[in-house]
């Protein structure tokens, strides 16, 4: 089984280990990672088949949930995500990888792993109920229910292309040529469908995610054991089921990002396109809640000083008090 560890450092080892985690990735099976917390096991977002391996290979109870990295925002709103402005102002604030971001997504979004809340029943934070030891692994959908292993809408939504009702999706202005009825309007859809997303800085994680397009995730060990630091540690724990395993050497250890969300009312106002007033409305909109529901490299504290000290149009910060069991 060693022979699945392949080195993922600079030169030549660097080019062919992403090469050959991206041919695993993209024939549907699972891999294994460095990132800048733990190592993670990844596949491919917009496969159930390629998702329901990352629960077999852990081991993982079906009704927790996975988040996904992308290499940078542009790429996560290709896929649907709705980055609002006050996210990117944090991204701004905060160390790279830091921060995971519970964001809304239009409703032709492709990804698996979304989490769908209905309107008025449910709560969009406290419906995200998991994380990792290191990564949040929340706001996914249960992954089990999913008809088939087709890659959904891969056709359409490659890791170079847009997704067609994207235009201007963090601003919340509805893209030239599109409309409101692409997105989840409460009025129009009550349902509201969420997707974690965390944007890792290791230069390895980013080499890869460049080649594959965003990946689903969560942490390379089986579930209730202690995520893995190096490569031969996710293989003594997963075994044969992940393709290949990506040896960046030893991770910074099981350092938590902290996971963020919006209050549900400006997830449904974001859903709608209508983040910002669109040109000529002067329709005031209030104020969203920023929402910690883990607290991690960045603690409660430093949010509520950086959002004020950069004058950032919050109504305020707060901390939702939930159990995040490990996995």
């Amino acid at each position: 089984m060693t022979s699945k560890i392949l080195p993922l450092y600079n030169g030549d080892s660097l080019e062919k280990t992403v090469q050959t985690v991206t041919e695993a990735i993209r024939s549907g099976k699972t891999a294994v990672i460095p990132t800048d917390t733990v190592y993670g096991l990844v596949a491919d977002p917009l496969s159930v088949s390629a998702v329901q391996g990352i629960f077999r290979a852990k081991h993982r109870p079906p009704e927790k949930t996975v988040q996904i990295l992308c290499s940078n925002p542009d790429q996560a709103r290709k896929l649907g995500l709705i980055i609002p402005h006050i996210y990117e102002q944090l991204l701004d604030i905060f160390p790279p990888g830091s921060l995971c971001l519970v964001c809304s997504v239009i409703s032709t979004c492709p990804l698996v792993t979304t989490r769908t809340v209905s309107g008025g029943d449910g709560d969009v934070n406290a419906s995200a109920t998991a994380a990792d030891t290191a990564d949040a692994d929340m706001a996914g959908a249960d992954i089990t229910k999913a008809e088939d292993g087709s890659r959904a809408g891969a056709e359409d939504f490659s890791a170079g292309d847009s997704c067609p009702e994207d235009s201007h999706a963090s601003s919340g202005e509805a893209g030239k040529g599109s409309s409101r009825e692409n997105y989840n309007c409460p009025g129009r859809n009550p349902i509201l469908r969420t997707q974690a997303v965390r944007f890792p800085s290791d230069s390895a994680t980013q080499a890869i995610l460049n080649q594959t397009g965003p990946l689903a995730a969560s942490s390379a060990n089986r579930s209730g054991r202690q995520a893995a630091t190096t490569a031969a540690e996710a293989l003594d724990q997963l075994g044969d089921e992940p393709a290949v395993y990506a040896d960046g050497g030893v991770s910074s250890g099981p350092a938590a990002s902290t996971v963020i969300s919006l209050d549900e009312s400006s997830m449904r106002t974001l859903a709608c396109g209508w983040g910002n007033p669109l040109p000529g409305n002067k329709q005031a909109l209030p104020l969203p809640r920023l929402i910690v529901l883990r607290e991690g490299i960045v603690s409660l504290k430093e949010l509520r000083e950086q959002s004020t000290s950069h004058g950032l149009k919050l109504d305020s910060v707060t901390f939702l008090s939930s159990s995040f069991p490990r996995s």
